[in-house]
């Protein structure tokens, strides 16, 4: 998988790459530590992993895959 998919919002993936992105999540497959840009004092807006992967989850959900 395109390791820049990790760096796109959500809508910016089409269904194929969130099926990908689940299985890979499901598989264990993650970035590396900073691709989810976490919070810090420069991007107080940044999420952490759990976070993120939370969002992907109700993704998942709302679209049924």
């Amino acid at each position: 998988m395109d390791k820049q998919i990790w760096f796109r919002d959500l809508h910016d993936l089409d269904l194929e790459d969130l099926v990908q992105l689940k299985w890979n999540i499901s598989q264990g497959f993650f970035p590396d530590a900073d691709w989810h840009q976490r919070p810090n004092p420069q991007n107080p807006e940044g999420i952490t992993m759990d976070e993120w992967l939370s969002i992907l989850e109700k993704e998942f959900v709302r679209l049924g895959i």
